[in-house]
């Protein structure tokens, strides 16, 4: 199955359980109507974010908790680059979660691990 496949089916999963998740597109293109050139979110950014809600419980009291999520999507044989690995450990190290996902399930997997249902 292809990554753009994957991320469609993820989003729509991820959707059905009340995930707000979108695609997150980075790069650089060429505007429409002129010669400019546009460049849109940060090198090694995840194909797909999300925020949800998690219900704190007295164990989770005083400890640090992040609900956003990134998640990349590759297709069974893709690899993780350099600026992917940057992203993920800015974002672990402020207590939130990356996963890099080939499947839908293994985006369920991480919202289920994140909100702990």
């Amino acid at each position: 199955m292809s990554e753009k496949n994957i991320q469609s089916e993820i989003m729509l999963e991820l959707s059905k359980r009340g995930i707000l998740v979108w695609r997150n597109q980075v790069g650089t293109f060429r505007a429409l109507h002129s010669d400019g050139i546009i460049k849109i979110g940060q090198a090694g950014q995840p194909d797909l974010m999300a925020i949800m809600e998690i219900e704190i419980t007295q164990e989770m009291v005083g400890k640090k908790l992040g609900t956003f999520v990134s998640i990349e999507v590759k297709a069974q044989k893709g690899i993780q680059a350099k600026q992917q690995k940057l992203w993920q450990f800015a974002v672990e190290k402020r207590h939130c979660k990356y996963k890099l996902c080939r499947t839908v399930q293994d985006a369920v997997d991480l919202i289920t691990e994140t909100i702990g249902k």
